[in-house]
């Protein structure tokens, strides 16, 4: 995988933490299914919602468990903000980096994340810390994006750079599949671990409204050398073009999300 730069993640969410529920359609659904495989009748007392973005996850969460002590955080603090105010005196929330949480060993019995591990520089580190913080037989029970996800993105990007034998074009985001995801889970110190992929596809008018969405909803690309942007001047009419041809739906154009439904138990 491209290095991850974690300081255009958090800027990038961050900045995003206004438009974030207005575009986060994805988010929503992947969140809804996800509460789906938290185990039921198990007790908690202590539960974890590991990048909360603005609270999607943790208002199931209160629903679901009424009496547990909820814990909420995100590295973006705009964020943080819109879940203390949406959730006023009913949840902790604070701001913390997913790679070193200020949490006790062995405090907590779940955690839930949907949709943050794929942005982490540092994913063994991060999985670890999750371990850490749970208790023996506690879950951790998150969403996440897998290999296939943007790969109309990518041939395009490939093509373009076949016919046109362009240079210096922007890293494309990567995520890693389902295999390199449960290894790393095995290393962390997780032992039972199931998986279950659900391939998503959207439909968007235009690669810049698809792109658009990304940049509304924080999830750009945070490569170290992300900056230099898919959508300026004739490369994004270039790729648009192979895209369309390629990839075309009746709304516009498709877009693949490998969605990866894990329940990992320490």
């Amino acid at each position: 995988m491209k290095a991850l730069c974690k300081e255009h993640v958090k800027r990038a969410f961050s900045i995003s933490a206004g438009t974030y529920d207005g575009y986060a359609t994805l988010q929503r659904e992947a969140a809804c299914e996800l509460m789906g495989y938290v185990p039921c009748g198990a007790g908690f007392r202590r539960i974890v919602d590991a990048g909360c973005g603005t609270g999607l996850v943790t208002g199931f969460l209160l629903e679901s468990f009424p009496q547990a002590e909820i814990l909420c955080f995100d590295i973006a603090l705009p964020m943080v903000e819109q879940v203390r105010e949406k959730f006023k005196g009913r949840i902790i929330v604070f701001g913390a980096d997913c790679e070193r949480l200020p949490l006790r060993a062995g405090a907590s019995d779940l955690v839930v994340s949907n949709l943050t591990y794929q942005w982490m520089p540092d994913q063994l580190c991060a999985f670890s810390e999750v371990a850490r913080v749970l208790r023996k037989g506690g879950y951790f029970v998150f969403s996440t994006l897998g290999g296939a996800t943007f790969r109309e993105l990518r041939s395009s990007v490939e093509k373009v750079v076949s016919v046109t034998g362009r240079a210096s074009l922007p890293p494309l985001m990567e995520f890693r599949g389902a295999e390199q995801i449960e290894g790393l889970l095995r290393r962390a110190g997780f032992r039972d671990i199931d998986m279950e992929r659900m391939p998503k596809v959207r439909s968007y008018a235009s690669l810049w409204q698809f792109l658009r969405t990304l940049k509304h909803t924080g999830a750009t690309n945070p490569s170290r050398d992300g900056s230099r942007s898919l959508s300026r001047g004739m490369l994004l009419k270039e790729v648009e073009q192979v895209y369309r041809r390629e990839f075309s739906s009746d709304e516009g154009i498709r877009v693949s999300y490998d969605l990866l439904y894990v329940v990992a138990r320490k």
